[in-house]
């Protein structure tokens, strides 16, 4: 459920109004505006320099707006009263190297006036390291990820930024965090940072995508998915008959037609992908084109067509 179409009873995490940030002439944001609900997991996707990094930084108080606002559960970002409400994750986290995984979230409780450290042994155990009494420096870079994510969940905070949390991972690790990001659903709201959507539907039910500081589009996964679906074709011969064809076709959204030579690529956008798929082979072979590949659009090439081919 998107942020427009969610009952007014249901809480803010996250409202960000007209948000504006200026280095020089650049516009690392540009008048942005989102909004998200209590409890979602959501990514915030775009590519390099697209302003995910700045957005992160006001909202944890690091660096203020030039315009606008943003509030964390109705409190101004960068205020003492936001911050509590906020356990934050960078892409690289640092720790002492000498100290043990135990004593790393006993100093983060301590930094947090948080008296208490019962909390220690269950969230240990929920990354899978409990009971580890080596020191930080011999962590994998796996491992000091999910003691970050550990460290980041001190204190229940309400809202959990991750920012590019799995940039440094291997596959495996990767596949690892983004099983523990799942299993927070319900604890706490994820702003989940990533370029790309192919990890963002792996691990969230919606996305913010920006560009230039801008937004481009903000929907479920399952909304962008069934929009930008489709396929791609690699074909030959009577092309023009082909097109006019596939134009005629009920499932039809859009297709655009790529070379000029004796083959070419045609990107279908398709209303219904399982019908496409059955009826295609029929429309090819009925016009006597020849059919050299076909491959289904993934969410990498949604992305390249929201943000104009950035990466």
């Amino acid at each position: 459920m998107t942020a427009s179409s969610t009952p007014s009873m249901v809480e803010r995490a996250l409202a960000v109004a007209g948000l504006t940030k200026l280095y020089g002439e650049k516009r690392a944001l540009d008048d942005l505006t989102v909004a998200l609900d209590d409890g979602v997991a959501c990514a915030l996707v775009g590519p390099n320099g697209a302003g995910k990094t700045t957005l992160i930084s006001i909202l944890l108080g690091l660096i203020g707006a030039d315009a606008g606002t943003a509030d964390i559960y109705g409190d101004p970002a960068g205020s003492i009263a936001a911050r509590r409400h906020i356990g934050y994750l960078p892409d690289v986290p640092s720790f002492p190297g000498w100290m043990r995984a135990d004593e790393v979230l006993e100093l983060a409780l301590r930094l947090s006036r948080i008296d208490s450290t019962s909390v220690v042994g269950p969230l240990l155990r929920a990354v899978g390291l409990e009971g580890n009494r080596r020191p930080v420096r011999m962590f994998s870079r796996g491992m000091k990820q999910r003691l970050g994510l550990a460290q980041a969940l001190v204190g229940s905070p309400r809202l959990l930024i991750l920012d590019e949390p799995t940039s440094a991972l291997d596959p495996a690790g990767q596949r690892l965090f983004h099983d523990l990001v799942r299993s927070l659903r319900g604890r706490a709201t994820v702003l989940y940072s990533t370029h790309s959507l192919d990890e963002a539907e792996r691990v969230c039910d919606s996305a913010i995508i920006i560009n230039e500081g801008r937004l481009v589009r903000q929907s479920s996964m399952d909304d962008l998915i069934r929009e930008g679906q489709g396929l791609s074709l690699d074909v030959s011969g009577p092309v023009d008959r082909l097109v006019d064809d596939l134009r005629a076709a009920a499932w039809i959204r859009s297709i655009d037609r790529a070379g000029n030579g004796p083959r070419e690529t045609l990107t279908m956008r398709v209303t219904d992908l399982e019908t496409a798929q059955r009826e295609l082979p029929g429309i090819i072979a009925a016009t006597g084109a020849a059919l050299h590949s076909l491959n289904p659009r993934g969410l990498a090439d949604i992305f390249l067509d929201l943000t104009g081919g950035a990466r």
